[in-house]
Formats: structure tokens, sequence, C-alpha cells
């Protein structure tokens, strides 16, 4: 019965009890044969033990159904209600089990079943906690009817469990059987579900059904009246029974037509007979769909019309009816109508057009490929400049090492050492422009260096002329990897090449050691900041800077103002230069 209930159930909650209910009826009938029915079969002292324990097992599909549901509703009651039951019971768990503990010492032999007795009394007040409170909370919904079932249950199993602990501890003076109480819970259970089946169950009268199989003709016959659409019902014949407005005026019938004078199997409606053959294949049981059908009305107007004629069957799989529905496509032929003669102008138009295109392409094309000559011849120009660039700034760079090399061929010629220092500093100037041109012509880019680079090799080449060591005065450079065009780069590396040399000169003197900051950074306004700090001597107290008459100084002011930058000397613990500039390409 269980399984029947939860089968024809679609209630989640009503087929979890009834799952239960099964499993727990289930795990009682094995533990009655068990307990009563094999002991006279087999001679064991277990058989009774395993029958207990199996009557326990059959309490807890019940007390995993009821705490599932309780997890999933419990908030729907106070929780004060809910603390106070299990209070209540509780205690009466913990009096029970004191009361079992104080009874049970002088009867050793059958302790155990004192102790699965009220292991069972502690299970079904645990039952009837839970079934209590989901009562409580399912009191408007139909489940109040299966808790209510659960918890009846569970008071008699509660009795009987009772009943049995007491005569076990031979505390009892009752000569009432526990089986009883057993025996007045299953009864109980299998009366309760089958009154619940009874009360679920709808009985339908003859007159409910003809009344029933009435609304449903009327409702029928509704349809037919007012649909939209031409429609009709006919019998089996192909008569017409009923056919609203629509049906008439569609097809020229006369309000004083009986519906029964019309057959739509035979040639009465101005249907062609092609027309009238289709729909008479609807006979074969299957429904039948004649599109665009021309007809001409009685006044000589033209329409087409979609027809779909379609059989009902009665219970017995027979056809009773044949409902007819014809819907004026007249506006949507035109418009399919209009719309493929704008398609065929289309298709024209477009044709045209593709010509035009073709020899507009073919132009276009023509002129693309004298574009690509053009540009090829661009680009070989191009290249062959690139190289003769390449060259010029391949010999200026070697003219001008062949001027430095003169220079120092005749410094080496003059014992003056103020006339050798005047050639060392210029064959320098002449190195750190020539290195730029070597750069360039080394580069991908011909407009750009990399300033990086570029300071690196022009503090390696007065290393090498002054013959300093880098353990003697160390230069130190924080510089961004900028690339400058040869318009800045020239006097950048001019005057790097003028500050550099004063401080091997002159703020190092007797062999002191010092260090030697270049720093290149990206400032504010997309300027550039360049700053060049030494930790030498420093200028002297009486030396103004502005107007000194030095060819070095001089030229570190004229190349400042070659490329629009603005210059700083700081006197104070060495010299510090900073000088801040646009790049020429920007």
């Amino acid at each position: 019965m269980s399984y029947i209930l939860y089968t024809s159930n679609n209630d989640r909650t009503s087929k979890l009890i009834f799952i239960a209910i099964g499993a727990t009826m289930i795990s009682v009938v094995v533990s009655g044969t068990i307990w009563y029915v094999l002991p006279s079969v087999i001679d064991s002292p277990l058989i009774i033990p395993i029958g207990m324990l199996v009557s326990v097992i059959s309490y807890l599909p019940l007390l995993v159904a009821l705490l599932k549901v309780f997890f999933e509703q419990k908030n729907k009651l106070a929780s004060i209600v809910i603390q106070t039951i299990f209070y209540i019971n509780g205690i009466f768990i913990i009096l029970l089990v004191l009361f079992t503990l104080s009874n049970v010492t002088s009867y050793i032999a059958e302790s155990y079943r004192s102790y699965l007795y009220t292991l069972m009394l502690i299970l079904d007040v645990l039952l009837i906690s839970f079934s209590t409170v989901n009562l409580l909370i399912n009191i408007p919904t139909k489940h109040r009817y299966l808790f209510s079932i659960i918890f009846g249950y569970c008071i008699l199993s509660f009795a009987g469990d009772m009943l049995s602990l007491l005569k076990t501890l031979d505390v009892s003076s009752f000569n009432l059987a526990p089986q009883v109480f057993y025996d007045l819970a299953l009864i109980f259970l299998t009366l309760t579900l089958v009154v619940y089946v009874l009360s679920n169950i709808k009985t339908q009268t003859i007159e409910e059904i003809n009344k029933k199989l009435e609304d449903t003709t009327l409702l029928v016959q509704d349809m037919v009246t007012h649909s939209p659409d031409a429609m009709c019902m006919c019998d089996t014949d192909g008569t017409v029974l009923r056919a609203n407005r629509t049906f008439y005026e569609l097809f020229g019938l006369a309000e004083t037509d009986t519906p029964r004078d019309i057959n739509i199997f035979d040639y009465n409606i101005n249907l062609d007979l092609s027309v009238v053959e289709s729909l008479r294949k609807v006979k074969l049981g299957e429904p039948v769909h004649v599109d665009s059908v021309r007809y001409v009305t009685a006044d000589n107007k033209e329409k087409y019309l979609s027809l779909k004629l379609f059989p009902t069957k009665s219970s017995d799989k027979k056809i009773a009816y044949y409902i007819l529905i014809a819907e004026d496509i007249t506006a949507r032929k035109n418009a399919e109508e209009a719309l493929k003669n704008s398609y065929d102008q289309l298709e024209i138009r477009v044709k045209e057009r593709t010509a035009e295109l073709y020899i507009l392409n073919n132009a276009l094309q023509k002129e693309i490929n004298e574009h690509k000559k053009d540009e090829e011849k661009i680009i070989t120009s191009l290249k062959e400049k690139e190289v003769l660039l390449k060259e010029i700034h391949h010999r200026v760079k070697n003219n001008m090492q062949i001027i430095s090399s003169m220079l120092g061929l005749q410094s080496t010629l003059m014992s003056n050492k103020e006339l050798n220092d005047i050639l060392k500093d210029s064959q320098n100037r002449i190195k750190s422009m020539a290195l730029i041109h070597e750069k360039l012509y080394q580069s991908e880019n011909m407009a750009c260096i990399s300033i990086k680079d570029y300071v690196d090799s022009l503090v390696k080449n007065l290393y090498n002329s002054y013959g300093i060591s880098v353990d003697r005065i160390n230069i130190e450079k924080d510089i961004d990897d900028f690339t400058f065009s040869i318009d800045t780069s020239i006097p950048l590396g001019l005057i790097i090449n003028e500050i550099i040399s004063n401080s091997f000169k002159h703020a190092f003197p007797d062999g002191r050691k010092g260090k030697i900051s270049i720093t290149i950074k990206k400032g504010e306004n997309g300027n550039f900041r360049m700053e060049i700090t030494d930790d030498g001597v420093g200028f002297k107290e009486d030396v103004d800077i502005k107007n000194t008459r030095t060819l070095g100084m001089n030229l570190i002011f004229a190349l400042t103002e070659q490329i629009n930058a603005e210059i700083k000397i700081e006197k104070e613990n060495g010299v510090r230069y900073e000088v801040i500039f646009p790049d020429a390409k920007r």
C-alpha cells in the first residue's frame, strides 16, 4: 500500500513519508518473524536478540524522514514551542535511562532485553517529539494527516515497549500483554492508510461523465461558432453539422441554407474537384492540409484559401467528426506575389549593378596594379636612398676619425702641454660627433639613436682618451632607453663630452678618487631632464660661471641654446649640471 501511495503521489514530502512507512512495516514484519516464529524452528540463543535488533532498526526510516522534514520546515514554528517539546521529552528520556539502570542490576541474565527495550522507548520518544513538531508545523497543510498517523502509531508502539520493559524488569503488576499494543499499532497504521487512500479517490458518476461530455461538445461548438476563421463541424459522411458565419460568408452561402444541405466531400461549395479529392483523404484518419486554394466567389472575386481538415476520434479510436478550418490567405498571397515581383525586379537590378561593378572593379584593379608598381618604385628608391644615407654617415664618421687621428698625430709632435690639451679636447669633440654617425649607420632607424647606448660608448671613449681607470673615477649612469633625433643627439653628446672632460681634468686633481653620476629621465610636459654631478673639488668661489671665457663652458651654453634647453649649474659639494630639454623629433 505504501508503494502504491508513493508512486501515485507527486508531493516530495508525502513520498518521503510513504517510503519511510513502507520500510518500517517491512522491518517490523521481518523482526516479528525472527522474534516469534524462528525460535520454534531453530534452537539458538541468538535468534531473539537478532529479532530485537531488527525491531530497533525498524524505527530508523521514520526517524530519518521526520528529521529531514523538520530541518526543512523548522523555521515555520516558534523556537520556544520546539524547545519546550524537546526539553520535556529529553527529561523523560533521562528519567527512563535512570529507571532502567536502577532496576536492571539483579537481572544480569537477561539484561540485554532491558537495554534494547530502553533503546526502543528512546526511539519512540524521539519519533513522538518530531512527529508532534512536524504536526504543529503542517496543521494548515494536507500533511497533517500523515504526521497524525505517525504520532498515533508511535504512541501505541511506546505503550507496548513500556509494558515490555516493565515486565522484563519485573516491576509491573499489569496482566495485559505488550503484543496487544503492537498489534493495535499495526492495525491502526493499516486502517489509517486505507482511510487516507479512500479519502483521496475521486469517484465519477454517469451523470458527471455525461455532463463533461456535454461541456466538451458545447466547447467545440463555441469554438466553431466564434472562430475568426471559417470553420465547420461535419459528420463522417462530410455533411456539415455546424458552421459559423464566416464560413457562410466565405463560400457565398445564404443565411437560410441549413448546414445539413452542405457536404464538404461533394461539389456544392464551389471548390475544384481536385481540392475535394484531396479533402477526401482525411477518411484515412490523418489530417489534410491544402494550401493556396484558388477560389472565385459569387461576385467574381478571386480569393486564396488555406484548408485544414482533421478528424476527431471517439474513445474507441473511430472517427466521430471532421473539423474543417478555411483561412482566407488572399492578403498574404497578394503580399507574396508583390514580394516575388519586387524580388524579380531586385534580381534584375542586382545583375545590372553587378555588371557595372565588374567594369568598375576591373578599372580599379588596373589602377591598384599601377599604384603597386609606383609603390614598388618608391620602396626601391627609398632603399637606395637609405643605403646612400648609411654610406654618407659611414663616410662622415670615417672622415671625422681621420681628422681625430690627424689631431692625435699633431699632438704627439708638440711639446706644449696647453696646446696638447686643446688638441685632445678637439679630438674628443670630433669623436663624440663621429660616434653619432657610427650609431646611425649601424641602426635600423636612420632618424634616431638610442641615447643609452650612445652615452655608454661616449663614456668609454673618454675613459680611453684620458687614460683614467674606473677604479679611480667611477661614472654611474641612470638613463632610460629613449631614442633621440640627430638634431638633439649631437648637441647633447657634445654637452656630455664637455662636462665629463671638465670633471676628468679639473674635479679630481693629484690622483684623487671620485664619482660622476649621469641621469637622463623624462620630465614634466613631455620634456627631458639630464643631470650630471661629480663629488670633486668644484669651482673656485670667485669664478663667475655665466661670464667665464673658457671654450668648454661657452660650448655648453651655446649647445643648450641650440636645443632650446634650460641649464642650471650648482657649485656645492662638487658640481651639479641640470639640463631641461625637448626632443627635436617631437
